[in-house]
């Protein structure tokens, strides 16, 4: 009697169905592999779970269900199918020693169910298959390391003999049976072209030693030398399923199908070897999404040669060549294999993140994320804030002459006595906050040119800190006071962190690196305000009413959390953070800032800095006036609570997060700064302009949306083209007068929007800011190309 042997075919899996929830839960595995996406950073993680999960499942679901047959999905049928089919086609060749078996890594049915079975039917070889005919360490590594986990909750006894067969890119059996198939469909619709289109993978990780491209080549080699009905030259390889924003192997099918279109190419076929199952990528990225861009594009004939599935002759195959021999002796085909087939080049455009980058980005991500948050975190306080310093200090001191001075105010911009006084006064106290760090920006900035920018921003996050320690016992309004100037002037940091970002990018990927900064401010102000909100319910000295006598006040728990932010911070400065700046690039700058703000305009040594920085003042003076007085309109017109427009701001730090962590990252290299900026602000207009006639709310967030979106572009792009048409020497410098004009933005922009909201009308305000953002859409187009810049250098 013959050793019994188990055949165990893995599967990468899918949801459990076409919902929602089943989506997410897969996507949650899936994306949340390290070997999937290599990255363990929080970067990363927030992306997934703040952006990605939120919201991707929904449209990917809609996709699964176009392949749902009602009880399961072509990946479990087929390979169901095929398991079934190497078990039938053992026993008429009378191997009923030999047991299939197939598992899915995510999802059911599960490795451990299917292993265990495979142990209690007494088998002393087990041969593991996972389905990913090339290598890579996305697919196959991952296998192995469901196998390694699986092992670690089974008790595998130790007789039992273990073959790994982790690629079979060359096996003759798979390679005839996709050629056949392919020949089929050439023969019945005579294509003009094939196209043998693969997963695609980062190119970083094939540069690093990944053999999957090679073994995609030699896969398309072989496949190719067996098409018959048409030549080599109209036989070409691709790659599909682009996901993130660095570079990936090229050219892409997408790209391909419509350059073939401009060619006058009318009909394709293509095929998918990279799966051996039909499945969402096959079944409906390709045969439905691809298929509608081809067409609409002016492609008449789109043909989809299906995987190989439970074909008979892979079947067949599979059991002759993978199953049957001994594990040594699977046999595989020849290589090099000489092929006239063009392979396509693989050029590296832009350098990868290494990872001392991606932990500087963190670091300055963290410095700029819990910056926000201790600029915003005040916000939701201040009608109470308000009314606690009111009760306390009545009209004496700077609390009540601050007071006359906005009852002067709210009367010269046309509001009723003592209407919108917690707006006033928060206004206020976060123009005093942003004036300070439009003073600080360029000076904290040029001093890290000088001296690095570790010291630099150590000194200003422990001056932040020191800020919400003043604030903890700030049970005096000018003590409040104090604590606010002390943090508007060290979050003049930003311009230290944003110069960071640029010392450790180039001109391939520092906007992608602003974007990180881009998500830091979307994120830090969706935080905030929920962190000051929550943390304002722990009111202390109604816990310990001892403590009011050593200035503890209501809002000391918010200034708590602020705090221990801050030493989290700052430890991650000390212990994470590596100087980004040469010593021997340090205090070589020679241009010296101007204390006159007119001056800030004109950056004379470097062509195109003054430009960028008027559009970014011009943009940002409506932004802001905008984002100021939104709170306004949603209670004038809508009656919104301050729940609602706190959720409000939330869907707005969504969007912009969402957009800057998705489509700019993915697509600024592409596009371009200047044409993106462009499009970003050309997007604002109607935004705008929505927002002045929006009497709903559905035109309300329609309007935000478009806002949103629009700045989500504008706002890294502009900081990637002035970090560009800067010499590394002074990035500091530079970076921080455009940190500053930004401040100057934010001071100058609500004061002045205000005046026209209360003398005018909320709609009329809006129409003018939308109107008025014609200047900067003007002046975009005039900026110069920072190639030349780079080519002249």
């Amino acid at each position: 009697m013959q050793e019994k042997k188990g055949i165990l075919i893995l599967q990468l899996g899918s949801p459990a169905s076409p919902s929602v929830a089943d989506v997410r839960q897969f996507l949650k595995c899936f994306l949340g592999d390290p070997r999937v996406v290599d990255s363990t950073s929080v970067m990363w993680k927030i992306v997934l779970h703040g952006i990605i999960l939120p919201f991707r499942p929904k449209k990917v679901s809609k996709a699964y269900e176009r392949i749902w047959d009602g009880e399961t999905f072509p990946l479990f049928k087929y390979t169901k199918a095929y398991a079934e089919g190497l078990q039938s086609e053992l026993e008429k060749l009378h191997h009923e020693d030999i047991h299939v078996e197939w598992a899915c890594l995510i999802g059911a049915p599960t490795l451990g169910e299917k292993l265990q079975k495979l142990i209690d039917l007494g088998c002393k070889t087990i041969r593991v298959i996972p389905q990913f005919p090339q290598f890579s360490g996305a697919t196959t590594l991952s296998a192995w390391d469901a196998w390694d986990k699986t092992l670690t909750e089974i008790n595998l006894p130790q007789n039992i003999q273990i073959e790994k067969v982790d690629r079979f890119h060359r096996n003759p059996a798979y390679i005839e049976s996709y050629a056949a198939l392919c020949n089929e469909v050439i023969a019945q619709h005579q294509p003009q072209k094939l196209l043998i289109s693969f997963h695609g993978y980062p190119l970083r990780r094939i540069l690093a030693g990944d053999p999957y491209y090679c073994h995609c080549i030699e896969t398309a080699k072989h496949i190719a030398a067996r098409i018959e009905g048409l030549e080599l030259k109209n036989i070409i390889i691709t790659f599909q399923s682009k996901f993130g924003s660095e570079q990936w192997l090229a050219p892409s099918t997408e790209g391909t199908l419509l350059d073939l279109c401009k060619q006058g190419i009318t009909s394709v076929a293509i095929v998918c070897p990279a799966f051996t199952v039909d499945c969402l990528e096959t079944d409906d990225e390709i045969g439905h999404e691809l298929r509608h861009v081809f067409i609409a594009a002016g492609g008449k004939s789109f043909q989809r040669v299906p995987c190989i599935n439970a074909n008979k002759q892979w079947v067949e195959g599979s059991v002759e060549q993978l199953i049957l021999p001994e594990f040594k002796d699977i046999p595989t085909l020849e290589v090099p294999l000489q092929s006239k087939l063009a392979v396509p080049r693989q050029k590296l455009t832009e350098r990868p993140i290494s990872a001392k980058t991606k932990m500087t980005l963190k670091t300055m991500f963290i410095v700029l994320f819990l910056d926000l948050i201790g600029f915003s975190i005040i916000f939701p306080l201040f009608p109470r804030m308000l009314e606690y310093y009111g009760q306390t200090e009545g009209n004496s001191g700077l609390f009540g002459m601050m007071m006359h001075q906005i009852n002067q105010l709210g009367t010269w911009l046309g509001a009723e006595e003592g209407a919108y006084h917690e707006v006033l006064f928060g206004g206020l106290l976060g123009s005093l906050y942003s004036i300070f760090q439009f003073v600080f920006a360029p000076i904290f900035g040029s001093l890290s040119d000088k001296y690095g920018r570790k010291p630099i921003l150590f000194v200003s996050v422990l001056g932040i800190c020191f800020s919400y320690g003043l604030w903890i016992f700030a049970n005096s309004f000018i003590l409040l006071v104090i604590a606010r100037l002390l943090g508007g002037i060290m979050s003049g940091n930003i311009s230290t962190a944003t110069a960071v970002v640029a010392d450790v990018t180039d001109s391939s990927n520092r906007s992608k690196g602003m974007a990180t900064v881009g998500i830091a401010f979307g994120l830090g102000f969706i935080v905030g305000p929920a962190v000051g909100a929550f943390a304002s319910l722990i009111d202390l000295t109604q816990i310990f009413p001892i403590l009011v006598s050593y200035g503890i006040h209501p809002f000391t728990m918010p200034a708590v959390v602020a705090l221990v932010l801050g030493i989290v911070n700052l430890w991650y400065i000390v212990n994470n953070f590596e100087e980004s700046l040469s010593k021997f690039t340090r205090g070589k700058a020679t241009t010296v800032r101007s204390i006159n703000p007119l001056k800030l305009f004109k950056v004379e040594a470097y062509p195109g800095v003054t430009l960028n920085n008027t559009i970014y003042f011009l943009y940002l003076l409506t932004f802001s006036g905008m984002e100021f007085t939104l709170t306004f309109l949603s209670f004038e017109r809508l009656k919104y609570t301050n729940v609602q427009q706190g959720m409000m701001f939330v869907y707005v730090g969504l969007v912009l997060a969402f957009i800057q962590g998705g489509y700019v990252r993915r697509n600024v290299s592409k596009v371009g700064e200047i044409n993106m900026a462009f499009r970003g602000m050309v997007l604002l207009v109607p935004g705008y302009a929505l927002l002045g006639f929006a009497y709903s709310n559905w035109m309300l967030y329609l309007g935000l949306f478009l806002m949103a979106m629009g700045s989500a572009q504008v706002m890294p792009c502009l900081a990637g083209l002035v970090s560009k048409y800067t010499p590394e020497d002074d990035q500091g410098r530079v970076v921080g007068v455009f940190r500053s004009l930004g401040a100057l933005a934010r001071a100058v922009g609500p004061l002045l929007a205000c005046f026209i909201y209360w003398n005018l009308g909320g709609k009329t305000m809006y129409v003018l800011g939308a109107l008025f953002l014609f200047i900067p859409i003007a002046l975009i187009k005039k900026l110069p190309d920072p190639k030349i810049k780079e080519s002249n250098a």
